[in-house]
């Protein structure tokens, strides 16, 4: 099971400010975790074309969208918002996805499983043998 979360933004125009959207989404529920997980909570950014656009045109990377979302995940929760239980960077996902459309980033909370990744392999199906 996954829960999702809209992190809409309207008014920001830089980077900074799609940042603190998302890092609002994410605090507003705050993210699960039990013993089983320990350490490997994670959360699962999709970045929108239109939020996007001012990372890349700002020169962000991924690790500086990762940077600069931290402190303010791991900063103490504000009357309202949940508890963020993620115990690196890392443990944030970010994915580009979407077409045009609303400048909006959609924030996907696994249900106490870790979000596993693996890497795309063009030209090669999933049984090994090549296409």
């Amino acid at each position: 099971m996954m829960s999702f979360e809209s992190a809409t933004d309207f008014v920001s125009r830089d980077p900074e400010g799609v940042t603190a959207a998302i890092a609002r989404g994410i605090r507003r529920r705050g993210t699960a975790g039990d013993v089983w997980l320990g350490e490997g909570t994670s959360v699962v950014v999709v970045v929108g074309p239109e939020h996007r656009r001012y990372f890349l045109e700002a020169g962000w990377s991924k690790a500086d969208l990762r940077a600069a979302l931290w402190p303010l995940l791991t900063a103490p929760p504000e009357p309202g918002e949940g508890t963020v239980k993620l115990a690196h960077p890392e443990g944030v996902l970010l994915v580009a996805a979407g077409g045009p459309g609303m400048a909006e980033s959609w924030i996907i909370f696994p249900h106490l499983a870790w979000a596993i990744t693996e890497p795309v392999v063009v030209g090669r199906s999933t049984s090994g043998g090549a296409q």
